[in-house]
């Protein structure tokens, strides 16, 4: 991934799961409310970034119970994008 590209990824929560999820995208310069908002079971909902903040930047599960359980993984389970 480069400076300017454009991401699209598609989050597919499966119906049989009880929470819902979303991504918190660190690297994103988004209305976080409006843009990567939760996904209920049984939902698919497309995200897109436009890289235009060079960096290595996390990613996770911004809803809760997952992102407590991110905020206390160690630092190699954490998933990281680089730009």
């Amino acid at each position: 991934v480069t400076e300017g590209d454009t991401i699209e990824f598609t989050l597919v929560n499966e119906e049989s799961n009880k929470n819902s999820h979303s991504m918190d995208f660190h690297a994103a310069r988004v209305d976080v409310v409006k843009d990567f908002d939760s996904v209920k079971p049984g939902e698919t909902k497309k995200f897109t970034v436009t890289t235009d903040n060079p960096g290595v930047f996390f990613y996770h599960c911004g809803s809760d119970p997952e992102a407590t359980r991110w905020l206390q993984a160690k630092p190699g389970e954490r998933v990281r994008i680089y730009f």
